[in-house]
Order: structure tokens, then sequence, then C-alpha cells
């Protein structure tokens, strides 16, 4: 069965759309963003949300030459200062639960201390063969992007991690989308009757993978 999958554009993402609501004074003034999405009918859910991951890579490979995919994780929720916690960190406790990352070499991991809690944020470049743990990654509530980048190591708010939510994660955006970075957030849970992903870029940027 063939996924009929809708390209959407945003020129101007601080702008009324039906793509995304983004709040401007979080934002730097200078800064000009514009969005897409790609969105697929919901049959069945996860296997829709990986037939867009997977048109999108192949997008980006055909479109976006010497560009990455990283995926971006993080812990929603605080977590006691444990020995055990320390040790598992955020790969190993992802690999008990099925989630199996260490093939891929190019992985990022830190810790984010606050008030004897912790939290675990890590990234990994991901090739066409791992798509497939992507969606499990995804779930509601989760803390996690892709980001496409030339050939460059992303910036990382190291010090804070990020929260999944687009207002509030501006440092970790604008940073990498100044670097021609595009981020991408899932779109569509529960009983929506579609799944995908929406991109924030510069309108330059966002227009090569879209045109």
């Amino acid at each position: 069965m063939t996924t009929e999958i809708s390209v959407g554009v945003a020129e101007d993402a601080f702008t009324k759309n039906n793509l995304i609501r983004l709040d401007r004074s979080k934002y730097e003034k200078t800064i000009a963003l514009s969005a897409a999405d790609w969105i697929a009918k919901r049959v069945p859910h996860d296997a829709a949300l990986f037939e867009v991951l997977r048109f999108v890579y192949r997008s980006i490979c055909e479109r976006m030459s010497g560009y990455q995919l990283w995926l971006l994780l993080g812990d929603t929720r605080w977590q006691d200062d444990t020995r055990l916690i320390r040790y598992r960190r955020l790969f190993s406790s992802l690999k008990a639960h099925g989630l199996d990352f260490e093939a891929l070499p190019d992985r990022r991991e830190f810790m984010v201390e606050q008030r004897r809690k912790l939290k675990f944020f890590g990234a990994v470049r991901l090739d066409a063969n791992a798509l497939s743990l992507v969606p499990e990654t995804m779930q509601p509530g989760s803390c996690t992007y892709l980001l496409a980048l030339p050939n460059i190591a992303p910036n990382f708010p190291e010090s804070s991690g990020w929260l999944g939510q687009l207002n509030e994660d501006f440092e970790l955006i604008q940073s990498n989308v100044k670097n021609d970075g595009i981020i991408f957030q899932r779109v569509g849970y529960f009983d929506d009757p579609e799944v995908g992903l929406v991109a924030l870029g510069k309108p330059d940027v966002v227009e090569r993978l879209t045109e």
C-alpha cells in the first residue's frame, strides 16, 4: 500500500498559518523562519510516521548535499540522583527498553543537574538503517527532535537541555538554524487522523527541501 504524503509550506512561520504557532517574542527580532510539514493519513499510526520519516530522509539526501540527520533525545521528567541512574544514563536506558543505538558510532550525551535531580540528553547521527527506531522515540510527551545540518557539529544547550516545545527551545532552534539547519518535530498524536513532521528553518533552506 502506497502512503500518500502531503507537503505544506508557510513562508513566514511567525504569521498566522495552518502549520505551526510560534511566539515571535521568544525569538530574536532579526531571525526569519519558514515552516513546512509532511503529513500522512494515520493507517496505522507509527507505520505512517515511518513512511513520512523515510520520505523526508530521502528528500534530505537528494536535495541537501552534505547534510546529516541527527536524532535529539531527552528526559521529560527529572530523575532521582542515584548511582544506577548515573550509570545507565540515556542510551543505556533506551537500550534496556529495546531501542539500541549502539551500532551508530556518532553519539553525544550529557547530563543536567538541578536540586539533586537529573535529566539526560543526547543526540545520535542517523543513517537509513536506523530510521525504524525513530517512531518509538516520538511518542506523546516525548522530548524529541530531528535536526538536519550541513557537515558541522550541532549546537546544544548543554547547561539546560530542551523541553520538546518549539516556543521554549528557541536557543536550540536558533543556534542550529543560523548554521543552515532544519529542525523537525512530530505532529499528530492520540486520535488525530493524520501524523507527520513539521519543520523550521531559514526560508531559503526550507525552500531547497520542499521545492
